[in-house]
């Protein structure tokens, strides 16, 4: 059998998994036109989950590139990536009353980790809300020894903030399942056999990785609308219901 064009895989893997690949246009579409509009982020909490979004939203889109050549090991290290950006959104979100100090926790360390090229030429009235922003909340990430701490959590890691969020289950199992990709270990390749030879580019976990990727790019787009309202509630609710609702066709795999 002749090995298939980089075109011909293409239009094999769009046929084979169509419905998984509509679901994902159909909300990067309904989100993609919103990120370039204006919005109102002088608030802490609506700088920090507009920052966690905007990061969802270029992972989100990275996903389509990668399944429809194949590359399932590189779709699920995106996957991870939106599941940790997914937790830290719903921690964001937690307890409206102790959003903006989790916020300035996390704007804190935003701003202190910058590199020199993000902050250069930033204008006066934006850097000195930065500074100040960061001056008066800094000692909420350093340390008694004057250090930071391990990330913009304090010294929690990813897998307790899920803890708090009563999502361990979700970590442990979808979380270390996706690791074993990001790692290349023998449990987490995605080849498949034909005859004795390893095909690399395969449709495994396609239909999976863009699926589960769409319900984590609506969990924070939902927390994003709530602040902004850029986008009309219904049709993103609508859509948020047919990726929770996905039927996956042992059939198609």
């Amino acid at each position: 059998m002749p090995e298939l064009t980089p075109g011909e895989f293409k239009a094999r893997m769009i046929e084979r998994h169509r419905v998984s690949f509509e679901l994902w246009r159909k909300c990067h579409e309904l989100l993609e036109g919103t990120v370039p509009l204006h919005r109102d982020v002088s608030p802490p909490y609506a700088r920090a989950i507009d920052i966690v979004f905007v990061q969802q939203f270029k992972s989100h889109g990275s996903l389509y590139f990668l399944c429809v050549h194949g590359h399932g090991e590189d779709g699920a290290t995106i996957l991870r990536r939106m599941l940790e950006i997914g937790f830290q959104a719903d921690y964001l979100s937690k307890d409206v009353a102790h959003r903006d100090g989790r916020a300035i926790q996390y704007l804190a360390w935003f701003w202190l980790q910058a590199p020199v090229r993000l902050k250069a030429d930033i204008p006066d009235v934006q850097k000195t809300w930065w500074e100040e922003k960061y001056k008066a909340h800094k000692h909420l990430i350093l340390g008694v020894n004057g250090r930071p701490f391990r990330n913009w959590w304090g010294d929690s890691t990813i897998r307790d903030l899920a803890s708090q969020l009563g999502l361990a289950d979700t970590y442990d199992q979808d979380y270390r399942f996706l690791s074993q990709m990001a790692h290349c270990t023998s449990q987490g390749v995605l080849m498949e056999r034909v005859g004795n030879s390893l095909e690399i580019r395969t449709g495994l976990l396609v239909r999976e990785i863009l699926v589960f990727g769409t319900r984590y790019m609506f969990s924070v787009a939902k927390q994003w609308n709530d602040v902004f309202g850029l986008l009309e509630a219904a049709p993103l609710a609508d859509l948020a219901v047919e990726a929770v609702n996905f039927q996956f066709d042992p059939a198609q795999t």
